[in-house]
């Protein structure tokens, strides 16, 4: 199993403030074996670009619970066709 920390800040961590300061940790989120995405908060599609990692190889995504930290409808919406209401 192949586990990589897409962030592990806590929510006070904002992309466009901090993004460039050493020690940036991203909202925490969690991709396994490169297919399942846990927590898709607002840091994740720049995680993604900054480690090199193909978007279109996430097939799966679990969210912990909605806070907006660990959910992000942008995010989702990028990562998926899906569409919300």
């Amino acid at each position: 199993m192949k586990l990589t920390f897409l962030g592990t800040g806590a929510a006070d961590w904002y992309l466009d403030e901090h993004k460039h300061m050493k020690g940036f940790r991203r909202n925490s989120s969690v991709l396994i074996d490169d297919c399942l995405l846990i927590d898709p908060g607002p840091h994740v599609l720049d995680a993604l670009e900054t480690f090199n990692i193909d978007r279109n190889s996430i097939k799966y995504i679990i969210n912990s619970h909605n806070h907006r930290d660990h959910f992000n409808q942008d995010t989702v919406s990028a990562l998926t066709s899906a569409t919300f209401i």
